[in-house]
Protein backbone atom coordinates (compact mmCIF):
# COMPACT_ATOMS: atom_id res chain seq x y z
CA UNK A 1 0.00 0.00 0.00
CA UNK A 2 1.61 3.61 -0.75
CA UNK A 3 1.11 6.25 1.44
CA UNK A 4 0.54 9.31 0.28
CA UNK A 5 -0.06 13.04 2.49
CA UNK A 6 -2.39 15.86 2.20
CA UNK A 7 -3.03 19.64 3.33
CA UNK A 8 0.92 20.12 4.33
CA UNK A 9 1.87 22.31 1.80
CA UNK A 10 -0.71 24.66 1.42
CA UNK A 11 0.59 27.42 3.53
CA UNK A 12 2.59 30.17 3.00
CA UNK A 13 2.34 30.00 -0.68
CA UNK A 14 6.40 30.78 -1.16
CA UNK A 15 7.17 27.52 0.48
CA UNK A 16 5.05 25.12 -1.21
CA UNK A 17 7.36 24.16 -3.62
CA UNK A 18 9.91 23.70 -0.76
CA UNK A 19 8.06 21.77 1.55
CA UNK A 20 6.70 19.27 -1.38
CA UNK A 21 10.16 18.12 -2.53
CA UNK A 22 10.78 17.54 1.24
CA UNK A 23 7.98 15.77 1.60
CA UNK A 24 9.01 13.69 -1.15
CA UNK A 25 12.64 12.85 0.09
CA UNK A 26 11.32 11.65 2.95
CA UNK A 27 8.89 8.91 1.27
CA UNK A 28 5.84 9.75 0.77
CA UNK A 29 4.07 8.30 -2.64
CA UNK A 30 1.72 11.45 -3.24
CA UNK A 31 0.92 14.63 -2.53
CA UNK A 32 -2.86 16.24 -2.12
CA UNK A 33 -3.79 19.80 -1.98
CA UNK A 34 -7.46 20.36 -0.92
CA UNK A 35 -9.32 22.41 -3.28
CA UNK A 36 -11.51 25.30 -1.17
CA UNK A 37 -12.80 28.70 -2.39
CA UNK A 38 -12.88 29.50 1.78
CA UNK A 39 -12.99 27.52 4.53
CA UNK A 40 -15.28 24.79 6.13
CA UNK A 41 -15.16 26.66 10.13
CA UNK A 42 -15.90 30.10 11.15
CA UNK A 43 -12.78 31.12 13.11
CA UNK A 44 -12.80 29.88 16.44
CA UNK A 45 -12.78 32.60 19.34
CA UNK A 46 -9.25 34.79 19.51
CA UNK A 47 -7.74 32.77 16.32
CA UNK A 48 -5.11 34.56 14.75
CA UNK A 49 -5.32 35.07 11.09
CA UNK A 50 -8.88 33.85 8.76
CA UNK A 51 -9.86 30.44 8.67
CA UNK A 52 -10.70 31.11 5.11
CA UNK A 53 -7.07 31.60 3.73
CA UNK A 54 -7.22 29.76 0.78
CA UNK A 55 -5.33 29.23 -2.54
CA UNK A 56 -6.00 28.26 -5.87
CA UNK A 57 -4.81 24.66 -5.86
CA UNK A 58 -3.68 24.33 -9.64
CA UNK A 59 -0.76 27.19 -8.98
CA UNK A 60 0.25 25.21 -5.96
CA UNK A 61 0.62 21.46 -7.77
CA UNK A 62 2.21 23.39 -10.80
CA UNK A 63 5.02 24.75 -8.43
CA UNK A 64 5.38 21.55 -6.58
CA UNK A 65 5.66 19.80 -9.72
CA UNK A 66 8.96 22.03 -10.75
CA UNK A 67 10.66 20.62 -7.21
CA UNK A 68 9.26 17.14 -7.33
CA UNK A 69 10.24 14.27 -9.88
CA UNK A 70 8.31 11.14 -8.19
CA UNK A 71 5.40 11.75 -5.94
CA UNK A 72 2.21 11.64 -7.46
CA UNK A 73 0.43 15.47 -7.49
CA UNK A 74 -3.18 15.63 -6.91
CA UNK A 75 -6.28 17.46 -6.14
CA UNK A 76 -8.91 15.93 -3.56
CA UNK A 77 -10.74 16.48 -4.62
CA UNK A 78 -12.33 19.52 -7.14
CA UNK A 79 -15.37 20.11 -8.90
CA UNK A 80 -17.11 20.78 -12.42
CA UNK A 81 -18.99 23.60 -11.73
CA UNK A 82 -16.55 26.48 -10.63
CA UNK A 83 -14.21 25.51 -13.39
CA UNK A 84 -16.23 24.28 -16.29
CA UNK A 85 -15.05 21.18 -17.58
CA UNK A 86 -13.16 22.20 -20.82
CA UNK A 87 -11.45 24.55 -18.51
CA UNK A 88 -10.81 22.02 -16.02
CA UNK A 89 -9.43 19.52 -19.11
CA UNK A 90 -6.91 22.19 -19.53
CA UNK A 91 -5.36 22.79 -16.42
CA UNK A 92 -5.66 19.31 -15.61
CA UNK A 93 -3.78 18.60 -18.85
CA UNK A 94 -1.43 21.37 -18.22
CA UNK A 95 -0.45 19.76 -14.78
CA UNK A 96 -0.15 16.59 -16.59
CA UNK A 97 2.63 17.82 -18.30
CA UNK A 98 4.57 19.88 -16.09
CA UNK A 99 4.85 17.03 -13.65
CA UNK A 100 6.05 14.57 -16.70
CA UNK A 101 2.16 12.76 -16.08
CA UNK A 102 2.04 12.46 -12.56
CA UNK A 103 -0.85 14.81 -12.12
CA UNK A 104 -4.26 13.44 -10.61
CA UNK A 105 -7.30 14.98 -11.40
CA UNK A 106 -9.81 14.38 -8.01
CA UNK A 107 -12.85 15.14 -8.61
CA UNK A 108 -16.72 14.92 -6.96
CA UNK A 109 -20.45 17.34 -6.74
CA UNK A 110 -18.77 20.16 -5.29
CA UNK A 111 -19.39 21.51 -1.69
CA UNK A 112 -22.12 24.54 -0.44
CA UNK A 113 -19.31 26.82 1.04
CA UNK A 114 -17.65 26.52 -2.09
CA UNK A 115 -20.27 27.45 -4.29
CA UNK A 116 -22.99 29.28 -2.63
CA UNK A 117 -21.32 32.51 -1.31
CA UNK A 118 -20.32 32.97 -5.34
CA UNK A 119 -23.37 32.22 -6.71
CA UNK A 120 -23.01 29.31 -8.18
CA UNK A 121 -25.18 26.05 -8.00
CA UNK A 122 -23.57 22.18 -8.16
CA UNK A 123 -25.84 19.07 -8.69
CA UNK A 124 -25.90 16.27 -6.68
CA UNK A 125 -26.95 14.04 -9.62
CA UNK A 126 -24.20 11.68 -10.86
CA UNK A 127 -25.50 12.03 -14.31
CA UNK A 128 -23.61 15.79 -14.50
CA UNK A 129 -20.34 14.57 -13.08
CA UNK A 130 -20.55 11.57 -15.37
CA UNK A 131 -20.82 14.00 -18.13
CA UNK A 132 -18.70 16.54 -16.72
CA UNK A 133 -15.52 13.45 -17.51
CA UNK A 134 -16.89 12.52 -20.58
CA UNK A 135 -16.35 16.09 -22.19
CA UNK A 136 -12.51 15.96 -20.50
CA UNK A 137 -12.02 12.74 -21.97
CA UNK A 138 -13.70 13.74 -25.38
CA UNK A 139 -10.99 16.75 -25.34
CA UNK A 140 -7.73 14.89 -24.47
CA UNK A 141 -8.79 12.70 -27.23
CA UNK A 142 -7.90 14.97 -30.02
CA UNK A 143 -6.13 18.14 -31.07
CA UNK A 144 -9.34 18.86 -33.68
CA UNK A 145 -12.38 20.32 -32.47
CA UNK A 146 -15.10 18.34 -30.63
CA UNK A 147 -18.39 18.77 -30.27
CA UNK A 148 -20.73 17.45 -27.39
CA UNK A 149 -24.66 17.88 -26.76
CA UNK A 150 -24.93 17.01 -23.07
CA UNK A 151 -28.56 18.05 -20.80
CA UNK A 152 -25.85 20.49 -18.82
CA UNK A 153 -23.10 21.38 -21.62
CA UNK A 154 -22.50 22.09 -24.94
CA UNK A 155 -19.67 22.31 -26.86
CA UNK A 156 -19.54 23.08 -30.40
CA UNK A 157 -15.96 23.20 -32.20
CA UNK A 158 -14.34 23.24 -29.16
CA UNK A 159 -10.40 22.36 -28.88
CA UNK A 160 -8.52 21.92 -26.27
CA UNK A 161 -5.35 23.59 -27.50
CA UNK A 162 -3.02 21.28 -25.44
CA UNK A 163 -1.99 17.93 -27.20
CA UNK A 164 -2.26 15.02 -24.03
CA UNK A 165 0.20 12.82 -26.33
CA UNK A 166 3.69 13.17 -24.41
CA UNK A 167 2.48 12.00 -21.22
CA UNK A 168 -1.11 10.72 -21.70
CA UNK A 169 -4.20 12.43 -20.26
CA UNK A 170 -4.71 12.95 -16.62
CA UNK A 171 -5.29 10.04 -14.09
CA UNK A 172 -9.29 10.75 -12.90
CA UNK A 173 -9.78 9.80 -9.52
CA UNK A 174 -13.94 10.24 -8.23
CA UNK A 175 -14.23 11.18 -4.50
CA UNK A 176 -17.99 9.50 -4.27
CA UNK A 177 -19.15 6.52 -2.61
CA UNK A 178 -22.73 6.23 -3.13
CA UNK A 179 -24.09 3.02 -5.86
CA UNK A 180 -24.00 6.10 -8.68
CA UNK A 181 -20.84 6.99 -7.94
CA UNK A 182 -19.47 3.44 -7.68
CA UNK A 183 -21.16 3.00 -10.76
CA UNK A 184 -19.52 5.86 -12.48
CA UNK A 185 -15.78 4.98 -10.95
CA UNK A 186 -15.94 1.27 -12.19
CA UNK A 187 -17.48 2.34 -15.90
CA UNK A 188 -14.72 5.62 -16.31
CA UNK A 189 -12.41 6.27 -13.49
CA UNK A 190 -9.02 5.79 -12.93
CA UNK A 191 -9.45 5.71 -9.37
CA UNK A 192 -11.25 5.99 -5.97
CA UNK A 193 -10.82 8.14 -3.24
CA UNK A 194 -13.47 8.08 -0.47
CA UNK A 195 -13.53 9.45 2.33
CA UNK A 196 -12.19 6.47 5.04
CA UNK A 197 -15.55 4.27 5.90
CA UNK A 198 -14.95 0.80 8.17
CA UNK A 199 -13.11 -1.54 6.40
CA UNK A 200 -15.44 -4.08 5.65
CA UNK A 201 -17.64 -1.43 3.93
CA UNK A 202 -14.47 -0.52 2.02
CA UNK A 203 -14.34 -3.89 0.45
CA UNK A 204 -17.97 -4.24 -0.04
CA UNK A 205 -18.11 -0.65 -2.07
CA UNK A 206 -14.44 -1.43 -4.11
CA UNK A 207 -16.05 -5.23 -4.70
CA UNK A 208 -19.08 -3.18 -6.67
CA UNK A 209 -16.47 -1.22 -8.82
CA UNK A 210 -14.73 -3.56 -9.88
CA UNK A 211 -18.01 -5.74 -11.26
CA UNK A 212 -18.89 -2.62 -13.03
CA UNK A 213 -15.47 -2.13 -14.43
CA UNK A 214 -16.36 -5.91 -15.38
CA UNK A 215 -19.34 -5.38 -16.93
CA UNK A 216 -17.56 -2.74 -19.65
CA UNK A 217 -15.05 -5.03 -20.03
CA UNK A 218 -12.49 -3.21 -18.19
CA UNK A 219 -9.43 -4.52 -16.30
CA UNK A 220 -10.48 -3.68 -13.05
CA UNK A 221 -7.46 -3.81 -11.67
CA UNK A 222 -6.85 -0.68 -13.66
CA UNK A 223 -8.39 1.19 -11.16
CA UNK A 224 -6.61 2.46 -8.32
CA UNK A 225 -8.27 2.26 -5.16
CA UNK A 226 -7.65 4.90 -2.74
CA UNK A 227 -8.65 6.30 0.03
CA UNK A 228 -8.74 9.57 2.62
CA UNK A 229 -8.16 9.62 6.08
CA UNK A 230 -9.02 12.55 8.23
CA UNK A 231 -5.99 11.48 10.60
CA UNK A 232 -4.78 12.62 14.52
CA UNK A 233 -1.68 11.52 15.62
CA UNK A 234 -0.32 11.66 18.90
CA UNK A 235 1.64 9.65 21.56
CA UNK A 236 -0.68 8.42 23.44
CA UNK A 237 -4.68 6.93 23.36
CA UNK A 238 -5.35 9.77 26.18
CA UNK A 239 -4.54 12.57 23.90
CA UNK A 240 -5.77 11.62 20.60
CA UNK A 241 -9.10 11.49 22.32
CA UNK A 242 -8.18 15.03 24.00
CA UNK A 243 -7.46 16.07 20.72
CA UNK A 244 -10.98 14.54 19.33
CA UNK A 245 -12.97 15.86 21.86
CA UNK A 246 -13.14 19.35 20.20
CA UNK A 247 -15.61 21.41 19.04
CA UNK A 248 -13.51 22.08 15.54
CA UNK A 249 -12.73 18.45 15.28
CA UNK A 250 -16.18 17.40 16.00
CA UNK A 251 -17.70 19.64 13.27
CA UNK A 252 -15.95 16.81 11.03
CA UNK A 253 -18.78 15.38 11.16
CA UNK A 254 -20.67 18.14 10.79
CA UNK A 255 -19.91 17.44 6.53
CA UNK A 256 -20.96 14.17 6.43
CA UNK A 257 -24.17 13.31 4.97
CA UNK A 258 -27.36 12.39 7.00
CA UNK A 259 -26.99 8.87 5.95
CA UNK A 260 -23.44 8.34 7.56
CA UNK A 261 -25.29 9.52 11.02
CA UNK A 262 -27.87 6.95 10.16
CA UNK A 263 -26.42 3.97 9.88
CA UNK A 264 -24.48 4.32 13.43
CA UNK A 265 -28.61 5.15 15.30
CA UNK A 266 -28.11 9.22 14.99
CA UNK A 267 -29.54 12.06 13.49
CA UNK A 268 -27.81 14.68 11.79
CA UNK A 269 -27.21 17.92 13.19
CA UNK A 270 -28.79 19.28 9.81
CA UNK A 271 -31.64 16.94 9.75
CA UNK A 272 -32.87 13.76 7.90
CA UNK A 273 -31.85 15.18 4.97
CA UNK A 274 -28.66 17.05 5.77
CA UNK A 275 -26.25 16.55 2.58
CA UNK A 276 -23.34 17.29 4.95
CA UNK A 277 -20.72 19.66 3.23
CA UNK A 278 -23.29 20.67 0.83
CA UNK A 279 -25.67 22.28 3.17
CA UNK A 280 -23.58 24.18 5.03
CA UNK A 281 -21.35 27.75 4.99
CA UNK A 282 -19.43 28.90 7.41
CA UNK A 283 -19.60 32.52 6.77
CA UNK A 284 -23.59 32.19 6.57
CA UNK A 285 -24.36 31.83 10.67
CA UNK A 286 -22.61 33.50 13.63
CA UNK A 287 -19.65 30.91 15.41
CA UNK A 288 -22.50 30.37 18.32
CA UNK A 289 -24.71 28.80 15.73
CA UNK A 290 -21.84 26.64 14.68
CA UNK A 291 -21.06 25.45 18.04
CA UNK A 292 -24.77 24.29 18.81
CA UNK A 293 -24.93 22.30 15.68
CA UNK A 294 -21.35 21.01 16.97
CA UNK A 295 -22.49 19.84 20.16
CA UNK A 296 -25.08 17.67 18.95
CA UNK A 297 -22.67 15.03 17.70
CA UNK A 298 -21.36 12.60 19.62
CA UNK A 299 -17.83 11.50 20.11
CA UNK A 300 -17.98 8.04 18.95
CA UNK A 301 -19.34 9.08 15.98
CA UNK A 302 -16.02 11.36 15.30
CA UNK A 303 -13.82 8.29 16.33
CA UNK A 304 -15.98 6.43 13.42
CA UNK A 305 -14.75 9.21 11.27
CA UNK A 306 -11.22 9.93 11.77
CA UNK A 307 -7.98 7.39 11.88
CA UNK A 308 -6.44 8.00 15.68
CA UNK A 309 -3.81 6.93 17.87
CA UNK A 310 -0.05 6.79 18.16
CA UNK A 311 2.21 5.68 15.25
CA UNK A 312 1.56 1.87 16.40
CA UNK A 313 -1.73 1.89 16.28
CA UNK A 314 -2.21 3.65 12.94
CA UNK A 315 -0.06 0.81 11.66
CA UNK A 316 -2.00 -1.43 12.40
CA UNK A 317 -5.12 -0.08 11.54
CA UNK A 318 -3.69 1.06 8.06
CA UNK A 319 -2.71 -3.11 7.43
CA UNK A 320 -7.07 -3.39 7.59
CA UNK A 321 -7.56 -1.17 5.25
CA UNK A 322 -4.55 -2.78 2.91
CA UNK A 323 -6.31 -6.23 3.45
CA UNK A 324 -9.93 -4.95 2.24
CA UNK A 325 -8.17 -3.30 -0.54
CA UNK A 326 -6.51 -0.47 0.06
CA UNK A 327 -3.88 0.22 -2.82
CA UNK A 328 -3.19 4.14 -1.70
CA UNK A 329 -3.86 5.95 1.66
CA UNK A 330 -3.73 9.49 1.54
CA UNK A 331 -3.10 10.88 4.82
CA UNK A 332 -4.87 14.25 5.62
CA UNK A 333 -3.64 15.63 9.02
CA UNK A 334 -6.38 17.32 11.17
CA UNK A 335 -4.43 17.10 14.43
CA UNK A 336 -4.05 20.94 14.06
CA UNK A 337 -7.64 21.40 14.41
CA UNK A 338 -7.99 19.38 17.41
CA UNK A 339 -4.71 21.82 19.13
CA UNK A 340 -2.95 24.26 16.66
CA UNK A 341 -0.18 24.96 18.97
CA UNK A 342 3.10 24.47 16.73
CA UNK A 343 4.51 21.38 19.33
CA UNK A 344 1.10 19.29 18.70
CA UNK A 345 1.18 19.77 14.96
CA UNK A 346 5.19 18.54 15.01
CA UNK A 347 4.84 15.82 16.99
CA UNK A 348 1.77 14.89 15.31
CA UNK A 349 4.04 14.55 11.57
CA UNK A 350 6.74 12.84 13.63
CA UNK A 351 3.85 10.53 14.47
CA UNK A 352 3.20 9.83 10.75
CA UNK A 353 6.61 9.44 9.60
CA UNK A 354 6.74 6.88 11.47
CA UNK A 355 4.00 4.82 10.15
CA UNK A 356 4.92 5.45 6.88
CA UNK A 357 8.28 4.15 7.54
CA UNK A 358 6.51 1.28 9.62
CA UNK A 359 4.53 0.23 6.66
CA UNK A 360 7.44 1.04 3.97
CA UNK A 361 9.22 -2.18 5.34
CA UNK A 362 6.07 -4.89 4.90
Amino acid sequence: MELGLAGQYTFPAAAVARRAAAAQEAGWASLWWPDSQMGYHPAPPGAQGSPHETYDWAPLVGAAAGMTSRARLGVAVTDPFRRHPALLAQTAQTLQDLSGGRFVLGIGLGAGNNLAPIGLRGSARVAVLEEAIDIMRLLWSSTDPVSFDGATWQLDGAVLGVDSAPYGAPAVWIGGAGPRSLSLTGRKADGWLPVMMPPEVYASRLAAIRGHAAEQSRDPREITAGCLFLTIAAASAAQCRRLLDTPWTRALALFQPAVFFEQYGYRHPLGAGGAGVRDYVATQGSVADYLELVSEIPLDLVERLVLWGDAARLAAELRGYAAAGVEHAVIFNVTGMGEPAPGVVRSSYQELAAVRDELSRD
